[in-house]
């Protein structure tokens, strides 16, 4: 919702030179993921919810497609391109929504496979710089993951330099590691063709290492087996490790290396899950597509060897992979899906009245108020709201606002005086937070509307802005 709010604004008026949901700064926010905004807001325009939903899921049926046809480009087996496929997809489940981060996984899936093939010699330098140097200009405008581009380049290069000059006969694989440095830097420096320039790092690392959002959002958090998000990632770790013991011969010191830092990261953070596995499965279809190669040069006995080896030419004989025919019938299937069924605002975690009670009092609208974080989202995607103390997840706030904001749902020590300062006059309050039960056994706050997820409060006449009632007992939510 907030991305199609922001881009409704881009569209209007342009990239904004104040914040256009906060009314506690001035300062212009950096739109790092402007060009999605953009996109899903025109969707929006033409279709309704269900555009921005049909992209996400065209996204979604894309990515484990894209995983198979690259494995199967780059010779891996069709059985355990198959498996990586379906991998992939309960990776994904974990962080299934319409957001950009989908195009940051598409891509990687992309980048990742050239890099590989680079490095192999299934591509020139220039057939190699040709497909990175497009695909990370389009990137850096779409979403932050585009720093993935030159961490991975400049990462493969360094390993792959060191573990090439241990065998002195690698000159060739030394000369493609010192292509893949220069392309590396070269993403560096695309990386200021955005609006913003190079701050756009700047706002990126600030981002990434904002306190709030590493301790308060589940996408940071650690995978658990109780809210499912581990398993799939224990799946994925286990048919590596078999494969790899299967294809231990084959297997390289500086793609070990890699794959160990990257399940490593899948168990530190649920966001992390889908594009560490789409490195991992990349690289394992390398293991098995050499595995596969010797095995077919020396003749298998093994009858299991054989069957693989085997089935996938007879399977491969038949014609081209059917991927993307497969990506055809999840969009249809979406899309009909989509289509006769009701895509609206209508859902129990929608405070959809008080929504509409907030659009028949308009005077609310320039007003400072606080709202919880999906009515908050709700609100910005169903009005044009002004002077909103949204969710940090929503407006990518500075620590200490996200303190703040914090501080007055957890209704911690001080939050009386912070809401007096905020001198708010209307709140949309989530009912299972705390704040809820106090405005609503509060003398200056006033139950507007209400409905079983959210309540909208008013402030009294007689009080003053941001006013509340010291000896008022808290009450529990009811």
């Amino acid at each position: 919702a907030t991305h199609i709010a922001l881009g409704r604004r881009l569209i209007a008026n342009g990239f904004p030179s104040d914040n256009p949901v906060l009314f506690s700064t001035d300062v212009a926010p950096v739109l790092h993921e402007w060009l999605f905004e953009l996109i899903v807001a025109s969707l929006d325009q033409l279709m309704g919810l269900r555009g921005p939903l049909l992209l996400g899921c065209a996204l979604a049926a894309s990515i484990p497609a894209l995983l198979y046809r690259q494995s199967r480009l780059a010779q891996s087996p069709f059985w355990t391109s198959l498996i990586g496929a379906l991998l992939c997809m309960l990776c994904l489940k974990v962080h299934l929504t319409t957001r950009p981060h989908l195009i940051s996984i598409l891509f990687l899936i992309g980048f990742w496979s050239w890099t590989l093939a680079g490095l192999e010699g299934r591509l020139t330098p220039r057939q190699l710089a040709l497909r990175v140097i497009p695909l990370t200009f389009f990137w850096v405008n779409l979403h932050g993951g585009f720093i993935l581009a030159p961490a991975l380049l400049l990462w493969t290069a360094a390993a792959v330099g060191i573990w090439s000059a241990l065998r002195p006969s690698n000159r060739t694989i030394r000369i493609r590691a010192g292509w893949l440095g220069i392309l590396g830097g070269a993403c560096i420096l695309l990386s200021g063709l955005n609006p913003y320039g190079f701050r756009l790092l700047s706002h990126l690392v600030q981002f990434l290492s904002n306190p709030f959002l590493v301790q308060n959002t589940s996408d940071f958090q650690a995978p658990a087996i109780a809210d499912g998000t581990l398993w799939p990632w224990l799946l994925l770790v286990g048919w590596t490790t078999l494969t790899g013991v299967a294809c231990w011969r084959h297997l390289r010191s500086w793609e070990v290396i890699t794959t160990l830092g990257a399940a490593a990261a899948g168990y530190l953070s649920v966001r992390n899950i889908p594009i560490c596995s789409v490195v991992i499965l990349l690289i394992v279809a390398e293991w098995t597509r050499r595995a596969v190669a010797s095995a077919r040069a020396k003749q298998p006995a093994h009858a299991l060897a054989r069957l693989l080896v085997e089935s996938d030419g007879r399977l491969e004989a038949k014609g081209p992979t059917p991927s993307w025919a497969w990506c055809g019938v999840a969009m249809a299937f979406a899309a009909l899906t989509l289509t006769f069924r009701p895509i609206s605002m209508q859902s129990p975690q929608v405070p959809s009245t008080c929504i509409r009670a907030v659009s028949h009092l308009p005077q609310l609208l320039e007003r400072p108020g606080y709202t919880g974080w999906l009515p908050g989202g709700y609100l910005l995607y169903d009005r044009e709201v002004r002077r909103v103390f949204i969710h940090p997840l929503n407006a990518n706030y500075p620590p200490a606002l996200a303190a703040d904001y914090l501080t007055l749902a957890d209704l911690e020590p001080g939050w009386r005086d912070r809401f007096s300062a905020y001198r708010f006059e209307w709140a949309l309050a989530e009912r299972n937070r705390p704040l809820f039960g106090q405005l609503i056994a509060d003398d200056c706050w006033q139950l507007h509307a209400e409905e079983p997820s959210a309540g909208l409060f008013l402030l009294a006449s007689h009080c003053t802005p941001g006013q509340t009632t010291p000896d008022s007992p808290q009450s529990t939510v009811r």
